[in-house]
């Protein structure tokens, strides 16, 4: 009964209550009858209790559900918005203000549901939510759209004198262009691959940006030039001869079948001097083997191996199967996070992308059903290989304006290279690979302290099944080694260390605790060098001054000063023009205040009258010698 339901939750917070035996008397009930009702009335209340959790879910599923039609409708009306481009999204600045209203609108929704609605991480919901508009603008890097202000300011203006903006016809694939972009909300990028796949119109990027600037939608920005000519890497790349330096790399194309997204790897072999390609590999992902084909397929094309062979820092060019090529050539790698040092490849891949389309390929229901029981990645990676194929032989037979019309095969297989130029081209790649040898990065691993780390690994259940933590933390120095592993433990002890924390985050411990003690020691040994320096260096400028003064005995200060930058513009070496000019503003310090500025001009008419220096260097002497001539208070 209710009364004895009641009765116990009365007992558990402490009220006064009848007992069982007065309810009993009460109601006029027997005890067995009364603990029968009273079961059926806990039923009772359960069942209440359901429908009222059943009721809040109902509501938050609702709620979920109108976020979800909400965001559908915002893309519908706002296209471009959000952009898949391979395992990557980009999100306008629209799209996270809208995300932000609607979580105002539904706080009761949960985090996690209301992520799962939008179709984001709740990390990222979360981010968005702190960030302010103008914040989050500003990082991801989204700029006001020009149609949105000028070209209705342009329209204003323009009604007022009842003239209209000449635009194209209602009709016609510019009026479905302009239409388009005016209800587009992401970047130019993703609007030109999203005007090609989408409303097919085979137009290439510059004639968009054209269209769109002629009806004044968009304002064509022209690259910015660099503020000195001779700050261009002109003749940076030292390639002597066709077949002395091949570059290798490869990059990620897919192929779709059938909406089914296939990814493969590319390796291109390029000679750098010619431009040729004489080989390429595809395979599943870049790796030694993909490289080792390449390399025998250009052997095999052009008869002969090359000099060198330029390749990046990735690990699976430093792997074995990338090694025996070793034996074959000489190998040396590119700077680290330095694109630029293989550009002739990374251009041809650009050139590529730009070339070929995306390779989407759409069967009908007949060669679908011939094609059912076959790998349709097996199919996609034959199509892949025929357009690259296709490419790379139009690439290496089209003419090239700037080497007098002549095609890359014709280049390549040009008269053979004096012996003078072998040797000059052999002494070069010897010194770089001596200097790649140098570089890497690390001591060979220490036998010891590998066991050591191996045993800490295991004591702090990191696992390493292939060696490779114990291996690379072998490799750096033990107090950096110690003082990680320690770390790592009191992090875990004190709870701060993160839940998916593994071998990658101890690594990046070490790692860290090693570049800052490089730096301390770097500072120390340098404070070292340099207050030795500073007893020679002084020494040095008085000896300078002192044959200044004595070649020019009974002179004045000016004639010192011409003395002094004439020196600084016949030293061969930067550090004995840099004393020369010290010299020249030490005297210049000398003469009376309202006498410096004078003197000064005159020293740097002297330099900039010295025309067998750049443009760059004469600024670099005058700077130096402005710094001298007035250094700023400490």
């Amino acid at each position: 009964m209710l009364l004895l339901e009641a009765r116990a939750h009365l007992d558990e917070l402490g009220f006064s209550c009848a007992g069982v035996s007065d309810i009993l008397a009460a109601t006029a009930v027997g005890s067995s009858q009364a603990y029968v009702r009273r079961a059926q009335v806990r039923v009772a209340l359960a069942g209440l209790s359901r429908q009222t959790a059943q009721t809040g879910a109902s509501d938050s599923d609702d709620a979920e559900l109108r976020v979800a039609q909400s965001v559908i409708e915002f893309m519908a009306r706002n296209p471009g918005c959000v952009v898949y481009r391979a395992s990557k999204r980009s999100f306008s600045a629209g799209f996270r203000a809208k995300v932000r209203e609607l979580r105002r609108q539904h706080p009761t929704v949960p985090e996690q549901r209301f992520a799962a609605a939008i179709r984001v991480s709740p990390s990222t919901l979360r981010a968005w939510l702190r960030a302010t508009p103008e914040t989050s603008s500003h990082e991801r890097g989204d700029r006001p759209r020009p149609h949105a202000t000028q070209a209705s300011q342009l329209s204003a203006s323009v009604s007022s004198v009842d003239v209209s903006v000449a635009e194209p016809e209602a009709t016609g694939p510019e009026a479905v262009l302009i239409d388009a972009w005016r209800r587009w909300d992401g970047s130019f990028t993703s609007f030109c691959d999203y005007v090609r796949a989408e409303l097919g119109l085979p137009w290439r990027r510059t004639a968009i940006a054209r269209l769109l600037a002629d009806v004044g939608l968009r304002h064509l920005r022209p690259r910015g030039r660099r503020p000195h000519a001779d700050l261009a890497p002109r003749r940076a790349f030292q390639s002597f001869f066709p077949g002395a330096i091949w570059s290798s790399d490869g990059a990620a194309v897919p192929v779709v079948i059938d909406g089914k997204r296939h990814v493969f790897n590319v390796q291109l072999m390029l000679d750098t001097d010619s431009g040729a390609i004489p080989g390429v590999s595809i395979r599943d992902h870049e790796s030694g083997q993909a490289l080792c084909e390449a390399f025998d397929e250009a052997v095999q094309a052009t008869g002969k191996t090359p000099l060198g062979l330029l390749l990046d820092n990735r690990p699976c060019n430093h792997g074995r199967v990338a090694g025996a090529l070793k034996h074959r050539t000489r190998v040396f790698f590119a700077g680290k996070n330095r694109p630029q040092s293989k550009g002739h490849v990374e251009g041809a891949f650009g050139l590529f992308s730009q070339a070929v389309p995306p390779i989407e390929l759409r069967l009908d229901a007949l060669a679908h059903a011939a094609t059912s029981g076959r790998d349709t990645r097996e199919l996609a990676r034959q199509v892949l290989a025929l357009t690259v194929q296709t490419w790379a032989r139009t690439w290496n037979y089209r003419p090239r304006r700037t080497r007098q019309r002549r095609h890359r095969v014709e280049l390549y297989r040009r008269g053979a290279p004096s012996a003078a130029a072998v040797r000059r081209a052999e002494r070069f790649l010897n010194g770089r690979v001596r200097a790649t040898v140098r570089t890497r990065r690390g001591s060979p691993p220490n036998s010891e302290l590998r066991r050591l780390v191996r045993a800490e690994l295991a004591r702090l259940e990191i696992t390493d099944p292939r060696d490779y933590t114990a291996t690379v933390l072998a490799s750096r120095p033990l107090p950096a080694v110690l003082a990680g592993l320690a770390t790592f433990a009191g992090k875990r002890a004190a709870g701060t260390l993160p839940s998916d924390a593994g071998h990658a985050y101890l690594l990046g411990i070490v790692g860290r605790l090693a570049e800052n003690a490089e730096v301390l020691a770097v500072s120390d040994r340098l404070w070292e060098t340099r207050s030795r320096a500073n007893v020679h260096v002084r020494a040095a400028l008085i000896d300078m001054e002192r044959r200044c003064r004595a070649a020019h005995r009974g002179e004045g200060v000016p004639a010192f000063v011409d003395q002094s930058v004439d020196h600084a513009i016949a030293s061969a070496g930067d550090c004995d023009r840099r004393l020369w000019l010290a010299v020249a503003g030490k005297l210049i310090r000398r003469v009376p205040r309202d006498e410096r500025r004078a003197l000064y001009r005159r020293a740097s008419r002297r330099i900039a009258a010295h025309r067998a220096w750049s443009t760059r260097e004469r600024h670099i002497a005058v700077c130096v010698l402005a710094a001298e001539t007035l250094p700023l208070p400490t």
